[in-house]
């Protein structure tokens, strides 16, 4: 779900880098407001516009980063776009 006030949810664009790169990002520049990472969700950006959503990519604060933006104003629609999103995720373990 995205954070109620900003209505911007956090991601990173990992194509075309390594596993250890991957993260080093996570560590780098998540874990310190969120806590040690144990897990990530990978999520073809193809299944986000496809959700009648859109990638906003901000570059800060690292250069891949990007908001999942365009959030239904409705509760309901809200949870089935992040049910969506989910479903299509796949769940990666830290090492």
């Amino acid at each position: 779900m995205p954070p109620k006030v900003t209505k911007r949810l956090s991601v990173y664009y990992v194509s075309n880098i390594t596993e250890t790169e991957i993260w080093k990002i996570g560590n780098d520049y998540v874990a310190p407001s969120r806590g040690k990472i144990i897990a990530r969700a990978d999520l073809n950006s193809r299944v986000v516009y496809e959700t009648e959503l859109s990638v906003d990519l901000t570059g800060k604060p690292h250069p891949r980063h990007a908001d999942i933006v365009g959030w239904s104003e409705e509760p309901g629609k809200t949870k089935l776009q992040a049910m969506k999103l989910a479903g299509a995720a796949i769940s990666r373990h830290a090492p």
